[in-house]
């Protein structure tokens, strides 16, 4: 595991790996994979939108 890395669930044949927030070099996530026997078709960023972004930086608390 690496310190970017918040948690990684398998769905479907699919990895979904949450990061920590912060800057990092995403390059060596995918090395790791690789090196771990994975074979990688595509890496995508998970795009959110602003209402999701609201409620999870406010825990749901609207007021």
């Amino acid at each position: 595991q690496t310190s970017f890395v918040e948690k990684v669930e398998a769905h479907d044949g699919q990895l979904r790996v949450t990061l920590r927030p912060g800057d990092h070099d995403y390059s060596e996530l995918s090395k790791l994979l690789v090196e771990h026997g994975h074979r990688l078709s595509r890496m995508t960023e998970e795009e959110i939108n602003l209402e999701t972004a609201f409620m999870a930086l406010t825990q749901g608390i609207t007021s």
